[in-house]
């Protein structure tokens, strides 16, 4: 998607802050809604942004809100029961003791108020000690979840990021590990999370008991899992809010001098900045930035453009690689097509016991790109805003 003018850019914040804080509204005439809401489907906050037009007179005997009601309702009705499904779901954990460290997705869904289930999430991210891997891997199993391999080591668990479980109505996400391992840089920040199974805290959500990250330590999971995708494939606005709203609401239990001492240790001081310098211009927010100012605005754009995880198309998703290639050095075009082993690793695991088939996975890489490489447009796009993201992340000092 290109970057949005200013003018829609301003209304769907508008739309946001109203939806946010129960807020009048008003759009200029020229918006056009159904413009509006493709914009905040591309950011996956389709439901919260509908939801929130309504607070616009007349907004509901439009022909805009009779198109898209079904599939708001439709959205809707799928996050209640993904969050049904959850919290039916943990009791099966912690009636065997183990206790899941829940992070993201329910977790910031509460901060959106009365809209919780209008903030989509397409599964549940929760964390277990690597001891405890396997059993909460049986347990799911045991709910009728279907894990997406079954062959994973004790090796492999050392570095393994996640491992997707899927049933009708909910997707989990199994962590040995909150960062994953594909760069030095993401290897320091999962050191960060050391502790963090034994400094959780516990919570209650619809009265089940739920362990999560303490305060301090999910405030800074929320900006190094968003910066980890931003310096990767591109991020959205919706992890921009979720991180702002967080803050607003625990401020007092964050440890701020612990944030900043991390943030700085990886770089990541000024992508923050620069987040809070956003919210409070867009959504009348009053954070102190930490740093000076970088490029927010141009950072805002990147955010709109590259969509909610940076691979809503294939050209973004190129783009990323090319970007995620740029850190190694060398020719970028040869290691988007055949990175490292390490970089590989989270989608093949097997590579860490069996380094001899990387040539395999490079081939199936490769055969991807071939038949990418046969639509000259997509080809260009991507390296348009390949080289737009190297050009941002060397202004923010990430690549040099």
């Amino acid at each position: 998607m290109d970057i949005i003018n200013t003018d829609y850019k301003e209304a769907l914040f508008a739309v946001i802050r109203s939806g946010l804080y129960n807020e009048s509204l008003s759009l200029s005439e020229n918006i056009d809604l159904e413009k509006l809401l493709n914009f905040a489907a591309h950011q996956n906050l389709f439901p919260f942004v509908f939801q929130s037009l309504t607070l616009i007179k007349g907004f509901e005997n439009t022909p805009v809100y009779k198109k898209y009601f079904p599939q708001f309702l439709a959205s809707f009705s799928v996050q209640v029961r993904r969050t049904e499904g959850f919290l039916k779901l943990y009791p099966e954990f912690s009636n065997k003791g183990i206790y899941p460290v829940v992070v993201k997705g329910i977790i910031c869904r509460q901060l959106y108020g009365e809209l919780a289930e209008c903030r989509p999430s397409g599964d549940e991210d929760i964390y277990v000690k690597k001891s405890d891997f396997s059993e909460a891997a049986k347990i799911l199993e045991e709910n009728g979840f279907i894990a997406e391999r079954s062959d994973i080591t004790e090796k492999q668990l050392e570095t393994l990021h996640h491992l997707e479980f899927e049933r009708k109505d909910l997707m989990i996400e199994l962590h040995s590990n909150l960062m994953d391992y594909r760069s030095e840089l993401r290897k320091k920040m999962n050191g960060y999370f050391a502790s963090a199974e034994e400094n959780g805290i516990f919570i209650k959500l619809r009265g089940i008991k739920i362990k999560t990250l303490n305060h301090t330590d999910h405030f800074l999971y929320l900006i190094f899992h968003a910066f980890s995708h931003f310096i990767l494939s591109g991020m959205g606005i919706r992890q921009m809010i979720d991180i702002l709203l967080y803050y607003e609401k625990y401020k007092a239990e964050i440890d701020m001098k612990y944030i900043e001492r991390a943030l700085r240790d990886t770089n990541s001081n000024s992508f923050l900045s620069d987040l809070i310098r956003i919210g409070n211009k867009y959504l009348g927010l009053s954070i102190e930035p930490l740093t000076e100012e970088k490029n927010a605005e141009e950072l805002l754009d990147d955010l709109l453009c590259m969509g909610v995880f940076g691979n809503s198309t294939d050209a973004h998703i190129a783009a990323g690689q090319m970007t995620s290639a740029a850190f190694s050095g060398g020719s970028t075009l040869l290691k988007t097509i055949f990175p490292t082993r390490d970089w590989l690793s989270r989608k093949y695991p097997e590579l860490i016991e069996k380094p001899y088939l990387l040539p395999v996975c490079w081939v199936k890489r490769l055969v991807f790109f071939l038949k990418f490489g046969n639509e000259k447009e997509r080809i260009s796009e991507s390296m348009t805003v390949g080289k737009r993201r190297i050009a941002l992340l060397k202004k923010y000092d990430i690549l040099q």
